[in-house]
């Protein structure tokens, strides 16, 4: 595993959505941990232990998942790649070398990418050969995290409002105007 040199996001759009991301985790985990939780079971009890545990688990996960994909060079920078054209290899302009089957050019990164899935614009980074892993692994734990936490969200709001299982509650909930 190649690291990467540098590690900050390379327009503004990315960003911001990333920034959003590093704020919006920490929050979410603290308003599930210290809110939501205590509406249910009593505070450092062994039920609100086991949850509080599970939710640093999947915190830790998916932060440390995060900071792999961020920490990767997943682009032909620094690689040895041979100096004839072999089949299926092409030349790219911009980069002015060789790329090897199934990588990309990717615009906003302005480098070739081994392997190139997408341009994540939550992590800011390309998701290519040597990062691909941890994105679906960190893609796994937020699958988790969401479910986890919409558990329990139901059930909180659920105090707050009232809801009667209709068609048309329903609908104006998958389709708000």
């Amino acid at each position: 595993m190649r690291l990467r040199q540098n590690i900050f996001p390379k327009c503004v759009r990315d960003f911001f959505v990333t920034g959003f991301l590093l704020v919006m985790i920490p929050v979410v985990y603290y308003f599930e941990l210290f809110v939501v939780l205590p509406r249910y079971y009593i505070q450092w009890s062994a039920s609100y232990n086991f949850h509080f545990l599970t939710g640093t688990i999947i915190l830790f996960n998916i932060c440390t998942n995060l900071v792999a994909i961020a920490m990767c060079d997943t682009s032909i920078r620094g690689r040895v790649l041979p100096t004839d054209l072999k089949p299926d290899w092409k030349f790219c302009s911009v980069c002015e070398s060789l790329a090897p089957p199934r990588s990309w050019h990717c615009s906003v990164c302005n480098v070739c990418i081994l392997k190139r899935d997408h341009h994540c614009m939550f992590t800011s980074y390309c998701v290519g050969l040597e990062n691909h892993r941890y994105f679906m692994v960190f893609l796994l734990y937020m699958l988790i995290a969401t479910l986890y936490a919409s558990f329990y969200n139901m059930r909180f709001i659920s105090h707050f409002i009232t809801f009667d299982f209709s068609w048309k509650s329903i609908f104006k909930i998958v389709f708000p105007l």
